[in-house]
């Protein structure tokens, strides 16, 4: 096949026609890098890494402004990019953003689980967040087996906060139970913490 016309995009991108045929776009580094130019000849087998090194680039691209707005794990990165390029550009590009220093799932977890804390989420549901985020099992069970939740404080201030005004009517503490041990606090915590604030509420009666 030859190289029959090579026509800059409104993009800044490089549309190639082979025997008048329009093949794909790349950019200007590939047009640099493999020396293009018209009536040059190309085997199927060149437009095939052309076309493959052209994906890269923009998939790359594409991670550099999803990784700009928030950190992503290597999952959630590989899932988005899988939508518009082939798995394997999406890992590759994946591969890239880790040798650069973007992409870090031990970083990003350790983040993710401090702003979980600081919501007050319990350590399970920590765990279930961290796995929806694409997070491997052995990170996940590093980190919740080492960072700090103080899940009594915590289920304290959320009863303070969204359930104190539950606890005195018919059948109230069963529902803020129920609503506690939804969000994955140990049963015992729950049990102690309410009773903790019944006792509160009677040595203030008295």
């Amino acid at each position: 096949m030859i190289l029959t016309d090579i026509k800059q995009t409104k993009k800044g991108r490089y549309a190639l026609f082979c025997d008048d045929i329009f093949q794909f776009s790349v950019d200007e580094e590939i047009l640099v890098k493999y020396v293009l130019k018209e009536g040059m000849e190309v085997s199927p087998e060149m437009l095939s890494v052309l076309l493959s090194e052209s994906d890269f680039n923009k998939a790359k691209e594409k991670a550099f402004r999803l990784l700009s707005y928030r950190n992503h794990s290597r999952s959630e990165l590989i899932e988005k990019l899988e939508r518009t390029f082939d798995e394997n550009t999406a890992c590759a590009v994946a591969d890239k953003m880790t040798e650069l220093g973007l992409l870090d799932d031990i970083r990003y977890a350790e983040d993710f689980v401090r702003e979980l804390i600081h919501k007050g989420k319990s350590r399970m549901e920590i765990r279930i967040r961290l796995k929806q985020r694409g997070i491997p099992q052995d990170i996940i069970d590093l980190l919740t087996e080492t960072i700090e939740v103080d899940e009594e404080s915590t289920v304290r201030e959320l009863v303070q906060k969204k359930y104190l005004s539950k606890l005195g009517k018919d059948g109230g503490e069963q529902s803020v139970y129920a609503a506690l041990a939804r969000k994955g606090f140990q049963p015992g915590t729950i049990r102690r913490v309410l009773g903790q604030i019944n006792n509160g509420v009677l040595d203030d009666d008295s």
